[in-house]
């Protein structure tokens, strides 16, 4: 291979390089190597370690503080995007779902609404006595009716809420296969660069919340959205003034929705930033657990694992 840096030993440990870093582990080891077996105890190999692993973090330090372009680091930092959720997040859970899929699921939530819609206006009719489909016929006949769109209304809402769980469960596998396709034929440097820790808190934190919580609050806005239109339409055909206060109402939710969309973000970024030093540390025990017992370092990742709980 080609010389990528030259020098002196300490220029080369100053300039905050991945070979500085690469000669502070060689360094720890070889302090580790020069303690006496009587006198290499548990507390002296962790303190070792700790050294060597602060003269690291402050290379890493240095290393983050260059300009795009400049001295590269072992760890790169996580992309970041601010603000909102962006459009395409829904609309790659939408193709998930499948074209097909969500036409048919708006039909079903149209069919069930209009027979909401039925219902309400069979009760008016028929409290009103006016001359409509509802006049001339006796009491069991005109209830008997407005039981059949009731017993329908329900059974098309637990039939569309069980559709959308099928297809979302399809949805779901299909994301898992791609982000799993994603990570496996990733380039070797992705591995190199990014913590462990913070892959599997995306796997099991993210995905969770897209198997469980996104399927599920899709069903409700879109069932609350049908009803609240449904109504609003209804009340609106008669008094067109909360048609307007409907509309600003509407309004108002909209932005606090996209307040709470921010923040929410921010929070779950936090929370994955804080579990990835934790998942980390455990997945190193877990590959090394036969180095950490034949070096006795218990204690050393007990400690750290502690000051990345609390």
């Amino acid at each position: 291979g080609a010389v990528t840096a030259h020098g002196p030993r300490e220029a080369l440990l100053a300039s905050g390089s991945e070979l500085a870093d690469r000669l502070l582990g060689a360094a720890a080891a070889a302090s580790l190597d020069d303690l006496p077996e009587a006198s290499r105890s548990p507390a002296e190999a962790a303190a070792a370690l700790a050294k060597a692993a602060e003269g690291a973090s402050a290379a890493g330090a240095k290393a983050s503080a260059t300009p795009p372009g400049g001295v590269s680091r072992l760890t790169t930092a996580e992309r970041r995007q601010t603000g909102s959720f962006s459009s395409g997040i829904y609309t790659t859970y939408l193709r998930a779902l499948g074209t097909a899929s969500v036409w048919s699921y708006f039909a079903l939530l149209v069919l069930t609404y209009s027979t909401f819609l039925l219902a309400d206006l069979w009760l008016v009719r028929w409290w009103i006595g006016d001359a409509g489909p509802a006049a001339g016929l006796p009491t069991a006949s005109r209830a008997g009716v407005y039981s059949g769109l009731c017993l329908g209304f329900i059974a098309l809402i637990i039939g569309s809420s069980i559709f959308f769980t099928v297809i979302s469960v399809r949805a779901s596998a299909a994301m898992h296969r791609s982000t799993l396709r994603r990570v496996i034929y990733a380039p070797l440097g992705w591995y190199d660069s990014t913590p462990s820790g913070r892959v599997l808190s995306r796997f099991t934190s993210d995905l969770n919340t897209v198997d469980i919580k996104l399927s599920m609050d899709v069903d409700n806005l879109m069932h609350m959205f049908f009803q609240a239109a449904t109504m609003v339409g209804l009340i609106a055909s008669t008094t067109w003034v909360l048609a307007v206060v409907a509309a600003g109402v509407f309004a108002v939710f909209c932005f606090a929705t996209l307040v709470a969309d921010r923040s929410i973000r921010e929070v779950r970024r936090i929370a994955n930033n804080a579990v990835s030093p934790i998942m980390s540390n455990i997945a190193e025990i877990k590959v090394g657990t036969p180095l950490v017992r034949a070096m006795r370092l218990g204690s050393f990742f007990a400690a750290r694992q502690s000051a990345a709980i609390g």
